[in-house]
């Protein structure tokens, strides 16, 4: 149906640290630019939670689009169906840090927050600041 597919060409899914959260401080940088950082290795090692995510899963990425829709020509709303599409992709960045992206923390690091630490992991304000957005453009 060419209507259905007129309104999916005006959905833009974005996932990864936006404005809002994204301008909060976080020290002296705000948590954009530690998720810059990070994701880059610019001075510290990289652990790309965004492109690594995208890189790793872009297969299953592609076949959830394609069953999207599908859905979407067989009538299911395409709002809901590009929120479902980056919540999910969201989910996916923050399972990526948390399963502990390489490499491993310094030993410096390790001393001073334990063992068990996991990268980009300290306060949980750059994982928290993950979020997905649909929007319809106009």
């Amino acid at each position: 149906d060419f209507e259905a597919c007129r309104r999916v060409m005006d959905i833009e899914i974005s996932v990864g640290i936006h404005e809002d959260k994204g301008a909060e401080s976080h020290g002296d940088l705000t948590t954009a630019e530690v998720g810059t950082v990070h994701e880059f290795g610019l001075g510290v090692p990289q652990r790309s939670f965004i492109r690594g995510y995208f890189d790793e899963n872009q297969a299953e990425i592609e076949r959830d689009q394609d069953a999207a829709l599908v859905r979407i020509m067989d009538g299911a709303d395409p709002v809901a169906e590009a929120e479902r599409l980056g919540l999910k992709m969201e989910g996916g960045m923050k399972e990526r840090i948390l399963a502990r992206i390489n490499p491993p923390l310094a030993e410096s690091t390790r001393k001073k927050r334990g063992d068990s630490a996991v990268p980009l992991v300290d306060t949980s304000q750059l994982i928290g600041a993950i979020s997905s957005r649909v929007t319809v453009k106009s």
